[in-house]
């Protein structure tokens, strides 16, 4: 038993040592490693867009994980935004750098860092692949293999699906923190003047119930962290609520806005965020797939592989069933919220 412990003390006093020496040693290094990196990125900004003479950073107001540079020339004129985009492809996260023009047109871009099968991915790296990028709009990212035109790298449709789709995200982010927020002339709010968050958040609101004037946000009376909004009509009147919920899908969290009636069945949801796999499970931000929930109760939220009538998406069953029980969960909640408040609970 002595013999034992003896043991067992030598082995913690080597793996403390050994982990002081690992923490010394990467409080070193780190700095280096994210100067020469902030360095390396610099410079293939300079390369994608040499025109420009001043990158100025941005950070978006909606999403703090997203960094862009709106590139001016020495006349402090506007030539168009540099930024990267990052998705998991078959086997590491891509990421790309991309110039746009103020048209959101892509100028230029670069694959700076993948990890993909090599000799079939990797080759998104070869100078010949950005080139099929060049000069394409947002509507135009659509692999060759899903009724596009941009062609994939032959073995690796996933690694180009991974490419196009981040590109698409990050595009859309840009768009959206760059664009002029109106809210209609008509429509109260309770706050102002607000900020770009919330301005969105209220658009998103509007998108997927146009006819309320106002709404009003309330916390679940058994959970603050539960807020939901009851939207009203010009003669405020209650027309139905909205809420936001998150469950994890196949590899991401996937969150969404949910537009209900006064009798909580669903009118419209909409994906807020999403990283599942692109061209099966990214596909739950698609019209098509979104309008299966369409009408529904809580109690029709089943997909179909469990019996249910929510057609699943075609490879991205895990990614369906998320985002229905997501739905019915948030759905459970706030009826039992609603009831509380009206049976004299509310404050």
């Amino acid at each position: 038993m002595k013999y034992i412990i003896q043991l067992g003390l030598i082995l913690l006093i080597f793996c403390a040592v050994a982990s002081g020496v690992l923490a010394f040693v990467n409080s070193k290094t780190q700095p280096v490693i994210a100067a020469r990196k902030a360095l390396e990125e610099e410079q293939t900004r300079k390369e994608l867009m040499p025109e420009a003479k001043v990158f100025e950073e941005k950070v978006s107001a909606e999403d703090s994980t997203f960094i862009y540079y709106i590139a001016k020339d020495d006349k402090d004129a506007l030539l168009g935004y540099c930024f990267i985009a990052a998705k998991r492809g078959y086997s590491s996260v891509i990421r790309t750098m991309v110039a746009m023009d103020d048209k959101y047109t892509i100028i230029n871009m670069k694959v700076i860092d993948q990890n993909e099968t090599p000799g079939l991915g990797t080759l998104c790296q070869d100078k010949a692949f950005p080139e099929r990028f060049k000069g394409r709009g947002f509507d135009e990212l659509k692999a060759d293999k899903d009724g596009g035109t941009i062609q994939s790298i032959t073995g690796a449709t996933i690694t180009t699906r991974a490419v196009i789709s981040s590109l698409k995200d990050a595009i859309q982010i840009l768009k959206d923190d760059l664009a002029e927020i109106e809210v209609p002339a008509d429509m109260q709010t309770e706050v102002k003047p607000l900020d770009k968050k919330a301005l969105r958040a209220l658009k998103n609101r509007l998108e997927v119930l146009p006819e309320a004037k106002t709404f009003v946000e309330k916390k679940a009376l058994a959970d603050s962290n539960f807020v939901y909004y009851i939207a009203m009509d010009s003669l405020n009147k209650s027309i139905g609520y909205t809420v936001e919920a998150s469950k994890q899908g196949y590899c991401s969290e996937i969150k969404l806005l949910a537009a209900l009636d006064n009798e909580l069945n669903i009118r419209q949801i909409k994906v807020l965020n999403q990283d599942e796999t692109p061209a099966l499970g990214a596909e739950c931000q698609e019209g098509y797939f979104l309008k299966r929930f369409n009408g529904k109760s809580a109690n029709a939220l089943k997909v179909d592989k469990d019996g249910g009538m929510i057609k699943s998406i075609a490879g991205a069953t895990i990614t369906t069933r998320a985002i229905t029980n997501c739905l019915r969960d948030t759905i459970t909640k706030l009826k039992s919220e609603l009831q509380a408040r009206n049976t004299g609970g509310s404050k």
